[in-house]
């Protein structure tokens, strides 16, 4: 039940598009602007989502954003697996965002829906492995952001970091 209904919820935003607090393209996610940063692709061989890892506080240390993602693996009660997410603002010291995300099982990239205090926000999470070799254990986390524009625009607009782990759970 908890797994359809961030299903609707991802639904109604992606096709609701709510509007963010400047119609310039200035977004107020943790000073997260959308000049200046290349996509980090390719790093090299993208691996199923390390579930058993992933707990923890990470950072992104980026020109254009300074915070935290604290990420819980939580069992939404039928064995699934959900990732608890609360972006938080580094500079301020607050919570900026919090949601939930969740991949089937063939699939390697968690999705979750994040809700700031007056919009929504999705992020992705995944993982590569570094292309050096295939026995590298070196893999590097990515978070895409995506944010929509306006309501009535047509176009979404994403941005990619590198996620450091600064702190592990257990």
């Amino acid at each position: 039940m908890k797994k359809i209904g961030l299903l609707c919820l991802l639904a109604v935003i992606v096709s609701g598009r709510p509007a963010l607090a400047s119609s310039a393209w200035s977004s107020p996610i943790g000073g997260v602007v959308a000049h200046g940063a290349e996509v980090p692709f390719p790093f090299g061989t993208e691996i199923p989502f390390p579930w058993s890892s992933i707990e923890g506080m990470w950072e992104v240390r980026d020109r254009e954003v300074d915070a935290y993602f604290s990420f819980q693996v939580q069992d939404d009660g039928t064995g699934a697996k959900v990732l608890k997410v609360v972006h938080i603002d580094r500079l301020g010291r607050r919570v900026f965002g919090e949601g939930a995300g969740f991949t089937n099982p063939e699939q390697k990239i968690v999705r979750a829906v994040m809700r700031a205090a007056n919009f929504n926000y999705l992020i992705f999470v995944r993982v590569f492995r570094d292309a050096g070799s295939k026995a590298s254990a070196h893999t590097t986390t990515v978070l895409t952001f995506r944010y929509f524009g306006e309501a009535g625009e047509s176009d979404s607009r994403e941005k990619h970091y590198v996620l450091r782990r600064v702190l592990t759970y257990r």
